[in-house]
C-alpha cells in the first residue's frame, strides 16, 4: 500500500503518466532497500557506478530529501513538484488527514486501485470542506468517521464510492489523526548597527522530545 501511495503522489504531484511513476517509483524502493537486485523498471548499483561521475546506490533510508533529485527518472523538475509533499521524518503511521494538503489527499485516494477519478475529487473536497469548519477527526474508526462525515442515513453513490476510498486507507493505515515531527523556524534579526539575520531551521520529534535536525543559516 506504502508502495501504491508513493506512485500515486509521483504521478499526479509530479505530472507523469502511469507508466512513468512507475519506474520512479520502483527506482526509489531500490534505493532505499538494502539488497542489489533491481526491481523491475527499477535501478540498483550498476546503473549508477556507470553515471559521470559515478557513485553508488544508496540502499539505506534517505538521509536527506535532497537525495531523491539523485535517482533515476526524478528531473529537476519532477523533484521540484513532489518534494513539497514528502519527508525523510516519516515513522510509517500514515499521513495526518487533519493536516494533509489537497495534493496529497488527492495522492492518497487514487493510491487504490481502480478509484474512479469523480470518487478520489469527491473524497478530497469532502475532507477539505470538514476541516474548514473547524473540525477534525480526533480518533481512528471507522464506523466514528463515517458517521462523522456522511452522518447515519443511507448513503448515496457518490457518499458509498468516497467512502470506499477512506475506508481501504483506514484498513491499510495509511492515515492518521496526529503528527509527530514538526518542522519549524526560528529567526531573528539585529535591530541597530546592521542588517545582520540568522535563521534556525529544525525538525522536532513529539514523541521523544528530540530535535531530529538542526541547521544555522
Amino acid at each position: 500500500a506504502v508502495y501504491a501511495l508513493v506512485k500515486s503522489l509521483v504521478q499526479t504531484a509530479g505530472d507523469v503518466d502511469a507508466v512513468k511513476a512507475e519506474k520512479i517509483t520502483a527506482c526509489i524502493a531500490d534505493w532505499i532497500d538494502v539488497d542489489d537486485q533491481a526491481r523491475a523498471n527499477g535501478a540498483e548499483n550498476s546503473h549508477y557506478v556507470a553515471q559521470n561521475p559515478p557513485y553508488n546506490c544508496h540502499n539505506g533510508k534517505l538521509t536527506c530529501l535532497e537525495e531523491l533529485s539523485i535517482v533515476k527518472g526524478i528531473d529537476a523538475e519532477i523533484y521540484e513538484s513532489i518534494s513539497g509533499y514528502v519527508t525523510v521524518y516519516g515513522t510509517n503511521c500514515g499521513v495526518n488527514i487533519n493536516t494533509a494538503e489537497p495534493a496529497v489527499l488527492r495522492a492518497l485516494a487514487l493510491a487504490r486501485k481502480d478509484t474512479q477519478e469523480v470518487y478520489a475529487e469527491g473524497f478530497v473536497r469532502r475532507i477539505l470542506e470538514f476541516r474548514a469548519e473547524g473540525k477534525t477527526f480526533p480518533y481512528l474508526d471507522n464506523r466514528k468517521i463515517r458517521m462523522l462525515l456522511f452522518g447515519e442515513g443511507e448513503m448515496s453513490a457518490s457518499e458509498r464510492g468516497e467512502w470506499g476510498v477512506l475506508e481501504w486507507l483506514l484498513n491499510h493505515r495509511l492515515i492518521s489523526v496526529q503528527s509527530r515531527h514538526f518542522y519549524g523556524i526560528s529567526a531573528a534579526r539585529l535591530v541597530k548597527g546592521g542588517a545582520a539575520e540568522r535563521r534556525i531551521a529544525f525538525v522536532f520529534d513529539s514523541d521523544t522530545g528530540e530535535i531530529e535536525a538542526w541547521n544555522e543559516e
